[in-house]
Parts: C-alpha cells; structure tokens; sequence
C-alpha cells in the first residue's frame, strides 16, 4: 500500500510478522483510518518524507540501523513500539515514543494508542504552522521592532510596564506579528524564543 496523501491522517505499520501486520491492518480499517503496512523500515520510500499521522513500529526495527532508512526519509511523526514482552524502553532511536503495545494486541489498547498518537502528532504539526507563521511575520520587522522585540524577551514577559507601554508606541509591532492583544504577543515571542531564536543560538 502507499501512503495516503490526501490531508488526512495515515497509521503506518512496519512489522516483520504478516498476521500481526494484517491484524492491526484490520483493526484500524475498521474504524475508518487509512493505513500502510510494510514489512521492513527498508520498504518505507521518500513518499512518507511528509506523512502525517502515527507509526506503529515492530520493536525488532527500534535499532539505530533498522531504523536508518527512516532517519534519511526525514521521519518525524510520533511512534508507538509493538513489544513482543513487557515495555523494556521509550527510546526509540534517539526519540521519545509516545506508547508503547505489547503482544497479544489488544484492540481497545491498539486504538487507545493510535489515538494518543495522531493527537500528539496534531499537536506537532500546529505548533510548527504557528512556528512557521511567527518566522514569516519575523521576517517583515524593521530594525527598530526587532530591538524592541529583543528588549521584551530580555525583559521578562509581561511584568515590564516599559516594555507594555512601548508595544503602544510600535503598533507595526503588533500587525506584523498578526497579534491581536498584548498577551498574544508575548504568547508569540516565547514560541520564538522557543525554537526559531534557540535554532539560531542568538535572538537577533
């Protein structure tokens, strides 16, 4: 099978084992939720480079060199481990796991898990869109704004009253930003400070 891409989600399973492989194929489908199976991290090509759901990985394929071909493809959705015994690890591969199922599957624990995934993985991709959003509206400030801006991560957050009373006097701030209010504007600058400024090891 190949993955979906429409804008919904896709449950990838990679397991060494048909009938575990089909089993979870089965349970899945019969909710509705689009599937791909593979019986190796080798089969998965560069058409997952932008998958967007959850991963249901065999724990045989958890190793640094299974899960090579996966690292290369740029594979970032959330993982939940199938054990063949009890949770040993969380660590998949330098990642955290967001669940972990262990044989025999259960379909309520299988669901149950899947949809802990696809939230947490809903969660990531809106967080990168306000990322993304938050570099475009960086991108449009002026020299004069990007200091201001500088002084209200410096600043401490909203306990400054200078640093409030000059977001007054810098309305292009506020615009350019897309912030409707003051609190959405220090909402903004920690997502920022977060990642964007931490990627750049400076804040200007």
């Amino acid at each position: 099978m190949s993955a979906d891409q429409s804008d919904g989600v896709t449950v990838l399973i990679i397991h060494g084992v048909d009938t575990i492989r089909n089993s979870l194929e089965r349970m899945l489908t019969s909710r509705g939720l689009p599937v791909c199976t593979y019986a190796t991290p080798a089969d998965v090509r560069g058409e997952l480079r932008d998958a967007k759901g959850c991963l249901l990985l065999d724990e045989a394929f958890a190793s640094h060199d299974h899960f090579a071909s996966l690292a290369a493809a740029s594979f970032s959705i959330p993982v939940v481990l199938i054990l063949a015994g009890e949770a040993r690890s969380r660590v998949c591969v330098g990642r955290d796991v967001v669940g972990s199922l262990a044989l025999p599957l259960v379909e309520t624990q299988v669901l149950e898990a899947v949809a802990n995934a696809l939230a947490e993985d809903a969660g990531r991709r809106l967080q990168l869109s306000m990322l993304e959003e938050a570099r475009v509206s960086f991108a449009q400030l002026d020299a004069e704004e990007r200091a201001l801006l500088t002084r209200l991560i410096n600043g401490g957050g909203t306990e400054q009253p200078v640093a409030v009373s000059q977001i007054a006097v810098h309305r292009g701030l506020l615009r350019k930003l897309n912030a409707g209010s003051t609190s959405e504007l220090f909402r903004k600058l920690e997502l920022l400070k977060e990642f964007l400024w931490a990627d750049r090891g400076a804040p200007i």
